[in-house]
């Protein structure tokens, strides 16, 4: 197209919930070839593969995008500059899960199972 000369293509990979064959299929399929980096990631899922697939894209200059990743290791900018989230991480969920109940459910104490 010439009024827009960005192309939108997708890869889809299973990571198999590993961050192993994340890093191993990200390498070998995305970063050998030369012609054609990608502009973005979208995925992972488990903060488990994000954390360290963020910082390979990172270095890269690839931005990373989670739909699901919650980990709060993942707020650190510096370590990680070019990853975002759609959701809040699990310290932004906590805060709303302790308002919630303290302000709607006037709870003072509250135990945790974990």
């Amino acid at each position: 197209n010439r009024m827009c000369p960005i192309r939108l293509v997708h890869t889809n990979y299973d990571t198999e919930s590993s961050p192993t064959v994340a890093l191993d299929t990200f390498h070998r399929d995305s970063l050998n070839d030369l012609d054609r980096p990608p502009g973005a990631v979208f995925g992972a899922w488990r903060s488990a593969v994000s954390v360290p697939l963020a910082l390979l894209t990172g270095t890269r200059g690839i931005p990373q995008f989670s739909p699901l990743s919650t980990s709060t290791e993942l707020d650190d900018t510096v370590q990680y500059p070019l990853f975002s989230r759609v959701i809040p991480s699990d310290a932004g969920t906590a805060r709303a899960a302790v308002a919630y109940f303290r302000n709607r459910l006037n709870a003072s104490f509250l135990g945790v199972l974990y």
